[in-house]
């Protein structure tokens, strides 16, 4: 029996096995009897692959104990094989236990599955597992957690809730915020005062001066949520402890002559002002 390798013209006389090396072969053989007849030569290709153990490498995305913000994240997988490369059709995909697959973009070297639907607020879990085309297996798992819902914020002056957006305040009062989340928790809170774009990460209460302020405020997540600015006006005065000045007519131990005098009550305040709806009269 003799055969020739790659197409070389010199045939050799088959005496025990052999190796090729890794690569495309073009492999010619045939045999000779006793009598002298001649076997037409066949022919065969090899491709020839290195000895392969190692598995493909295989990535998932949302990683493990990752946050995702958006409602509806992308599942992805990402795979490479040094050795025979990847085998497509041993691609499996789950989503919350359920197999994907059939709904994923599945190419050489990923496969993405985006829900057509909002997921579930909180915990989730994904996987991915194929094998190379020599029979090597990967898998990999990823538990993450969706939180869409931003923070929300209330406004706390001298750590009273104050939900009204046109506020009174005196200049000593102390001004702060607590903010509360649903999901991963709060990140900080910012805010911005009298129109400026500079934001302030809050970090402990404040005060401000006499005169019209304008405050606007907003809280972030650990998701990355950012809760819409709320604004608020703010008239400040200076602390009022001075009572109004009052006098009534006729005056104290006074005589009147008339069977019906009028009654006057004459008042100002320098400070805040005088409460109107706090005014009684008695006689």
């Amino acid at each position: 029996t003799r055969y020739s390798l790659n197409g070389s013209t010199a045939s050799v006389v088959y005496s025990s096995t052999f190796s090729l090396a890794a690569g495309t072969h073009t492999l010619s053989f045939y045999s000779l009897d006793r009598a002298g007849n001649i076997e037409p030569p066949k022919n065969v290709a090899l491709s020839v692959f290195l000895f392969d153990v190692a598995p493909p490498s295989l990535a998932l995305t949302p990683p493990n104990l990752g946050v995702v913000a958006a409602p509806r994240p992308a599942i992805s997988a990402f795979y490479s094989d040094a050795g025979r490369g990847v085998d497509r059709a041993s691609v499996r995909l789950t989503l919350d236990g359920a197999d994907v697959t059939a709904f994923a973009v599945v190419t050489a070297f990923s496969a993405v599955f985006t829900p057509t639907s909002d997921l579930a607020q909180g915990a989730h879990t994904a996987t991915a597992q194929l094998s190379d085309l020599a029979g090597n297996h990967a898998s990999a798992a990823s538990s993450f957690i969706l939180d869409s819902i931003p923070p929300v914020t209330t406004l706390q002056v001298d750590g009273l809730a104050a939900s009204s957006t046109s506020l009174l305040l005196i200049s000593t009062a102390a001004l702060g915020f607590a903010a509360a989340d649903s999901g991963v928790g709060v990140l900080e809170t910012r805010y911005t005062l009298d129109g400026s774009t500079t934001e302030a990460v809050f970090v402990s209460t404040f005060s401000l001066d006499t005169g019209p302020h304008t405050l606007v405020y907003r809280s972030l997540d650990r998701a990355g949520n950012a809760e819409a600015p709320k604004p608020v006006s703010l008239s400040v005065f200076n602390p009022d402890t001075t009572p109004p000045d009052l006098a009534l007519s006729p005056s104290d131990g006074s005589t009147v002559a008339v069977t019906a005098p009028l009654i006057t009550a004459s008042y100002s305040d320098f400070g805040r002002g005088v409460n109107i709806a706090s005014v009684r009269l008695a006689l």
